[in-house]
């Protein structure tokens, strides 16, 4: 490990100077090492940044989205509705299935954004006519985007188009003060699991972006 740790840093002031610390991507059981030899070893600190690979970035976040989610009624929903049985939702509970968890909180996002969206649309209904013509315009063009290159720009282009739309409405606005308003506990949980969810599609947005 410090032998690959000081030729990481050998090459890196090679290329960027002295001055600029070594950034070091390990997979986890690398990385638990990394921490500890840097914990350990004063003349390893400050020198490097120590980050984790994609695919355990993922699994950790699955994990924590999991913690949060186990005992709150979205895991029994699963079970419930025949989705997943037990043991597959134990798996996804503690990302120990990456592909499998992904799907399972990506079908429950989209299944809370229709419900939230039921709600907030008929408190306000002119917001949904406001944005109407753009929906059908990112949903055609999408339902064409399947392995075609032209089509994912189009339907960049349309979803830009979208968001632009919402912001000039105010719809982002709305669902703001939508959220404000709606303090039970049990909006609050879905919320926060929807805003956790959210954040890691950003996160492995990132990743393919970098590809």
């Amino acid at each position: 490990m410090m032998t690959v740790l000081k030729q990481a840093q050998s090459i890196n002031v090679e290329v960027l100077g002295p001055e600029r610390k070594t950034v070091i991507t390990f997979d986890m059981a690398l990385y638990e090492k990394a921490r500890r030899l840097e914990m350990l070893h004063p003349e390893y600190r400050n020198r490097y940044i120590f980050r984790i690979g994609e695919f355990h970035t993922v699994l950790c976040a699955l994990r924590a989205i999991g913690a949060s989610t186990e005992n709150r009624g979205i895991d029994d929903a699963w079970i419930a509705a025949d989705i997943y049985g037990p043991l597959t939702t134990r798996q996804i509970i503690e990302g120990k299935h990456m592909k499998r968890a992904m799907n399972a909180h990506l079908t429950t996002l989209l299944v809370f954004f229709n419900l939230y969206q039921d709600v907030l649309f008929k408190e306000n209904p002119g917001l949904l006519e406001s944005c109407s013509h753009e929906l059908i315009c990112l949903r055609d063009v999408s339902f064409h985007a399947v392995n075609s290159a032209h089509h994912t720009e189009a339907v960049q282009k349309r979803h830009i188009e979208l968001v632009a739309k919402l912001e000039q409405h105010g719809i982002l606005k709305a669902m703001e003060d939508f959220d404000q308003r709606n303090q039970a506990p049990s909006f609050k949980v879905a919320r926060s699991y929807m805003n956790a969810v959210l954040m890691l599609l950003l996160v492995v947005r990132g990743y393919i972006a970098q590809m």
